[in-house]
């Protein structure tokens, strides 16, 4: 039996690569919380505001995702940043959020990818300013 040509091989392997990028892209907000964001979450670890705590989220909610989601990303008081997952990407790290914000009544849809650029933007700034 032959072996395939060496660039068929690379092909099936970088297909490979981005098919498994590419489902970690469309992972729901709820599996990412549950692998990443209950840790400090689900307990109010470092003063966290509680899964499922109307209170705390209300609040948070009112300052909307132009404040919640750069905040996540860039770290703030205890939580570092990216929540302590560099691995999440931003969709992912959003989504959480919305996942956090919609379990107390907020009904935010999925982030687009010009508010993910603006997102990514106001994070690295504060991150700049440290």
């Amino acid at each position: 039996m032959a072996s395939p040509p060496p660039g068929l091989l690379i092909a099936a392997l970088l297909s490979g690569l981005l098919s498994a990028s590419a489902a970690e892209e469309n992972r729901p907000g709820a599996e990412i919380y549950q692998g990443s964001c209950i840790i400090c979450h689900s307990a109010g670890k470092h003063d966290a505001p509680r899964f499922g705590e109307h209170e705390a989220w209300q609040h948070r909610a009112e300052q909307g995702l132009d404040t919640l989601v750069p905040s996540a990303m860039a770290g703030l008081r205890k939580m570092p940043p990216m929540g302590a997952n560099p691995a999440l990407s931003d969709i992912e790290l959003a989504r959480a959020v919305i996942y956090m914000l919609n379990a107390v009544g907020s009904q935010f849809g999925e982030p687009t990818s010009a508010e993910l650029k603006v997102w990514r933007g106001i994070a690295d700034d504060r991150r700049k300013r440290r």
